[in-house]
């Protein structure tokens, strides 16, 4: 006897935004701090402090930019993950 096994798609899952657990992650969990975003928190903060004064992180529009520390975090994730410096 023959069995056909298939699987119809379902509804799509969300995805939810890993960037809510980044504090968490630094408190508890460096390992997983440094898998996301390829540094330790001492150079993260290094970086911050040397960008976040930036007039580029600043405009005076009316779509405001997310605040630098994000925009850090989601390009080191990207670069650490995506990029050639993989």
């Amino acid at each position: 006897i023959e069995t056909i096994r298939g699987l119809e798609p379902g509804p799509p899952v969300p995805k939810l935004s890993q960037l809510p657990f980044l504090d968490h992650f630094r408190e508890y969990s460096i390992d997983r701090w440094r898998r996301k975003l390829r540094v330790e928190p001492n150079t993260f903060d290094g970086i911050l402090s040397m960008i976040q004064e930036d007039p580029i992180f600043y405009n005076n529009l009316n779509n405001p930019q997310l605040p630098v520390e994000i925009q850090l975090a989601v390009f080191l994730f990207r670069v650490g993950h995506y990029g050639n410096a993989a």
